[in-house]
């Protein structure tokens, strides 16, 4: 039986998730869950740390195998294992890929913040483009792009499902970014690490979108977040051309090499199947969390959120309330620690994590509706 309802005392695990707040303060900011990892996951790793040798080897053999087999398997498209690579983190592969092509990079905003710091940690050019939201929907203007692309633009950040927004572009929407790229010869970086935290829609890995888009897409994933990996490098690139994989990794200079053995044994458990019970069951629980923090949420006056079809991370209009910095507000007024919207492109949004027990999340808008009504 899987208990999400439980409560751990997180505060003595080492992580900055808690360290960052005050004993009095509730933290729903950074993308990790406060739910502990899946069994399978924990008594593999368990087990290997019985045999006391860790020589080099090629750990990556098993999990890379089992991530083959779950795209196979999964999105029912082609995949072979000679398209991967380790990345370490999904970030360093991100941006290894915008540095693979090197020139302007250009993604949408509001995005998140790491990939909003690609200029400062790669030193590229960067453009931002707005997304456009209708009817309370964000997805990309089109128009907007065309009128920004320029000379040196090289490279377009995708990010799906959507990090902080909770959109699943849809074939069509993908279509559409991929026309706009293969006219621009843009290579598209996809940062898709959320993509088995889905309610609604379903997740199309761009590569398997049509034979062209295998030439010229570097997709950047792991379990980091459906596994609550967060401090372990389990992340990988799929690089189905081989032209632009050996640039790839020409470019990393063989920073990223083989996987540690405890990762990789974390990363073969992610996808050989040993957790599939547990996901389902993480999903169920995180969408009826999603459900309640919504109806919440549209009953506090001056507050409205953008609908969750994926991911654990709630994006907040507080337009409404008038509030200069709203996630400063709600820090020092409710106690309650969320992202500032300004860190993904909007101020008058905050980003709430609503991947916690129940009863978290219920004292958390507790303290937001009372804080507000307070004002």
């Amino acid at each position: 039986m899987i208990d999400f309802d439980r409560v751990y005392d997180r505060r003595n695990s080492d992580s900055d998730k808690w360290l960052a707040c005050a004993p009095d303060e509730i933290p729903m900011w950074v993308a990790e869950m406060d739910f502990p990892i899946a069994d399978p996951i924990l008594d593999a790793m368990k087990e290997r740390l019985e045999h006391p040798f860790f020589g080099y080897s090629d750990t990556d053999r098993g999990a890379f195998d089992a991530i083959t087999a779950h795209y196979q398997n999964v999105y029912g498209c082609e995949m072979k294992r000679e398209w991967l690579m380790s990345a370490t983190t999904v970030m360093a592969g991100v941006y290894a890929g915008c540095l693979t092509a090197g020139g302007r990079v250009m993604y949408c905003t509001p995005m998140y913040t790491h990939i909003r710091k690609v200029a400062r940690d790669t030193g590229l050019p960067v453009t931002e483009v707005p997304l456009k939201k209708e009817d309370g929907r964000y997805s990309f203007d089109f128009e907007a792009m065309e009128a920004a692309v320029t000379p040196d633009l090289t490279t377009f950040i995708l990010c799906n499902p959507h990090n902080p927004v909770g959109r699943v572009y849809t074939r069509e929407e993908l279509e559409q970014v991929f026309d706009f790229c293969r006219r621009h010869n843009l290579l598209i970086v996809a940062d898709e690490i959320h993509c088995e935290l889905i309610f609604e829609g379903k997740h199309i890995p761009l590569f398997s979108l049509c034979e062209e888009a295998r030439v010229n897409t570097i997709t950047v994933s792991g379990a980091a977040k459906i596994c609550n990996l967060a401090m372990l490098p389990v992340a990988f690139a799929i690089i189905p051309d081989p032209e632009l994989r050996k640039k790839f990794k020409d470019t990393t200079h063989g920073l990223f090499g083989h996987g540690a053995t405890l990762h990789c044994i974390a990363m073969e458990k992610a996808y050989d199947g040993s957790c599939r019970e547990w996901k389902k069951a993480l999903i169920s629980y995180l969408e009826a969390n999603r459900d309640y923090m919504e109806e919440r949420i549209r009953a506090i006056n001056g507050l409205q959120v953008v609908h969750n079809e994926a991911t654990y991370l709630a994006w907040i209009d507080c337009t409404d309330t008038g509030l200069e910095h709203p996630g400063r507000f709600f820090r020092e007024k409710a106690k309650v620690y969320m992202n500032e919207g300004e860190e993904f492109g909007d101020e008058h949004f905050v980003r709430l994590n609503f991947g916690c027990p129940r009863s978290q999340l219920k004292e958390a808008l507790d303290r937001i509706e009372r804080a507000l009504a307070a004002r």
